[in-house]
């Protein structure tokens, strides 16, 4: 298989060393700063740079594209590339777009298309995240009574610009709290947004502080994100689940299970596992292991035409979740 990435911001640039990697091919890369396209080249001989979109998708011959550019552009790259390469498998980076509408449109005609698309949210390939869905789909905790999870970091420490910080796309809910919100709805469902509550702290158009109260059938969470804390550095991701049976809590680090007794094949006590330990080494680590499993999957996903998730179906729900949280929000 080849690759070309469009945008080299970080996640860009991660993705093509990655992608080099693991399928031995030099990965086609386009950014509309050239600047930043002839740096790239200069440094990683493993590129092959393009002036534009149009002469990369008329000229490579990449089977997965990878769309790496500010959310605000996400449809109409998408759009670019199926034009010209419907045969083409797509990855997107979080958040597939910027409101629900947008994201929607973009999971039609990617499924339109019937070839495999999959958007980054990476801590679905964090062990710890899949013991604890284990935890939940064979029913260890008992039945679920209350869950509270909150993402807290110290990245906004003053006013900022940028399309991160518009209100037609930014926010801390949208862009920090996207995995956070994706790992909920992998866990539980879609969940229904009873009220919500939003804070500037140093932003003038978008949020820096939500809390919000879910209602999942018949239990309730509590999900807290904010970009202005300033104990979290660096950021902590956590998710605490209250059962009749016992509680599991995880972070990116670790998942902590106390059972009130033997439970199938876990026993009774406190019981801890190591994301180190969990999470399966990948092929090459050249970044956090995560990173590096989700675009292997996906590789194998494209070369097998096996449906991949998290799909842009997937990323749509947590448009949609992200939406209905803003539009209940006071403050």
């Amino acid at each position: 298989m080849k690759a070309s990435v469009i945008g080299l911001g970080q996640m860009g640039l991660q993705h093509s060393a990655n992608l080099s990697a693991l399928t031995n091919q030099p990965v086609c890369v386009y950014d509309s700063n050239q600047r930043l396209v002839g740096l790239a080249a200069k440094l990683a001989k493993n590129l092959c740079t393009h002036n534009s979109l149009e002469e990369l998708l008329a000229h490579g011959d990449a089977q997965i594209f990878y769309v790496c550019t500010p959310v605000q552009t996400h449809q109409e790259v998408v759009e670019d590339i199926l034009k010209t390469r419907s045969d083409a498998a797509l990855f997107v980076e979080k958040p597939l777009s910027y409101d629900y509408s947008s994201a929607n449109r973009i999971a039609r005609m990617a499924n339109s298309a019937k070839r495999p698309n999959m958007v980054g949210f990476q801590k679905r390939f964090n062990g710890v995240y899949s013991k604890l869905k284990e935890f939940v789909d064979r029913g260890i905790l008992g039945d679920i009574r209350f869950y509270r999870a909150h993402s807290f970091s110290f990245d906004v420490v003053r006013p900022s610009t940028g399309w991160k910080f518009q209100s037609s796309m930014g926010g801390v809910t949208l862009d920090f709290g996207a995995h956070m919100i994706d790992i909920l709805i992998w866990l539980f469902g879609e969940p229904h947004v009873r009220s919500s509550l939003q804070q500037q702290i140093f932003s003038n158009q978008v949020e820096d502080y939500i809390v919000a109260v879910l209602e999942n059938g018949s239990f309730t969470g509590v999900l807290e994100i904010g970009w202005c804390m300033r104990n979290y550095f660096p950021n902590e991701h956590l998710i605490e689940i209250h059962g009749t049976r016992g509680t599991a809590t995880a972070t990116d680090d670790e998942v902590i299970l106390m059972l009130d007794s033997d439970v199938k094949d876990y026993k009774a006590g406190i019981t801890k596992f190591n994301s180190a330990t969990l999470t399966t080494r990948p092929k090459y680590l050249l970044t956090y292991p995560e990173y590096v499993l989700e675009d292997q999957y996906f590789i194998e996903c494209a070369s097998t035409q096996a449906s991949a998730h998290p799909s842009f179906e997937d990323a749509a729900k947590v448009n949609k979740l992200v939406d209905d949280i803003r539009s209940k929000a006071t403050g």
